[in-house]
C-alpha cells in the first residue's frame, strides 16, 4: 500500500449538522424515513459499529472510504454523515458485514431524537448523477429487487442459523438430523478451495452483481432471483414438513405413554 493517499475520493453522501444546547443527552437517534413515510435507515450514539473505514483499492488504484460517521453527542456542533444506503447486514464478524443498497433519488426526511422527546426533523433532497440516463422507474425497480433480495440474505442466514444450533444442540438423534445437514449444506459454502457456492453465496454474488453502479435491470437478473427464491422456498417448504411430523410423533409418543400409564 502507498505511504502517500491519493484520489481519496468521498462516496456519495450528505452531511447533517446539529447543535446540542448542553452536554447532558445521553441517547440520540438519527432516522431517515422516505416520502412514504417509512423508516429507510437509523442511527445510534450507542452503536460502535459505524466507524469511519478506508482502505487502498488494487484493482481501482485508488483510496476508498466508507465515511458513514459515528453519531457523537457532545455539547455544540456536531456532524454526521449518512452514506446515502438502507440498512444492511451486520454480523459479528465485520468482514461479513453487508452494505445496504443505495437510496433512489427523490424526497426524504430526517429526524433526530434527543433523549425520546426533543425532535429536530428536516427534509432533504437526493439528486440523481447528472450523468446517469437511468429514469425514475428504473431507480425504483432496481432499489426495490435490491431490498428483495437483501431480505432473501437475511431469511437464509437466519435459517442457517436456527439449522446449526439444532444439530449442534444434539436436540435430534443422529439419524434425524440427517436432513437438517443436508439442507444446512445447501445454504451454506463448504470450506475449501475451488468449492461450489451454496444458495446463501449465490444470492449474495447476485446482490453484489446488482448494487455495483446505477443500471437499468435485465431480465436476467429478475430471473435468478426468482430462480434462487424458489429454492429457497423449497427449503423451507421441506423443513416445515420434516418439523411437523417430527413433533407429531413426540406428541404421539407422549400420548401413548400417558395411555400406558391410565392402563396400568
Amino acid at each position: 500500500i502507498p505511504d502517500i493517499e491519493i484520489n481519496d475520493y468521498l462516496k456519495p453522501g450528505i452531511f447533517i449538522d446539529y447543535y446540542l444546547d448542553n452536554s447532558n443527552y445521553s441517547n440520540i437517534l438519527i432516522s431517515f424515513f422516505d416520502q412514504n413515510g417509512m423508516v429507510v435507515n437509523t442511527f445510534s450514539n450507542k452503536s460502535d459499529s459505524l466507524k469511519l473505514k478506508k482502505g487502498y483499492d488494487m484493482a481501482l488504484n485508488k483510496f476508498t472510504s466508507n465515511n458513514t460517521a459515528k453519531v457523537t453527542i457532545k455539547r455544540g456542533y456536531n456532524r454526521f454523515r449518512w452514506d446515502l444506503r438502507h440498512k444492511g447486514i451486520i454480523e459479528n464478524e465485520k468482514e461479513n458485514n453487508i452494505l445496504g443498497p443505495l437510496v433512489k433519488p427523490g424526497k426524504y426526511k430526517v429526524q433526530i431524537l434527543l433523549d425520546n422527546e426533543n425532535k429536530i426533523e428536516e427534509e432533504i433532497v437526493i439528486l440523481k448523477d447528472p450523468n446517469s440516463e437511468n429514469t425514475e422507474n428504473d431507480f425504483a425497480n432496481t432499489e426495490g429487487l435490491q431490498l428483495k433480495l437483501l431480505d432473501k440474505i437475511r431469511e437464509a442466514k437466519s435459517i442457517a442459523t436456527e439449522l446449526e444450533s439444532s444439530i449442534s444442540s444434539k436436540k435430534y438423534r443422529k439419524n434425524k438430523s440427517v436432513l437438517l445437514k443436508e439442507k444446512l449444506n445447501m445454504l451454506i459454502t463448504k470450506e475449501g478451495a475451488y468449492m461450489q457456492p451454496m444458495l446463501i453465496d449465490q444470492l449474495k454474488y447476485l446482490y453484489s452483481m446488482i448494487t455495483r453502479a446505477d443500471q437499468v435491470l435485465g431480465n436476467d437478473a429478475y430471473y435468478r432471483f426468482d430462480t434462487l427464491s424458489l429454492e429457497l422456498e423449497k427449503i423451507k417448504k421441506s423443513l416445515k414438513i420434516w418439523f411437523h411430523k417430527t413433533l407429531f410423533k413426540k406428541e404421539n409418543k407422549v400420548e401413548k405413554n400417558v395411555l400406558k400409564v391410565k392402563c396400568f
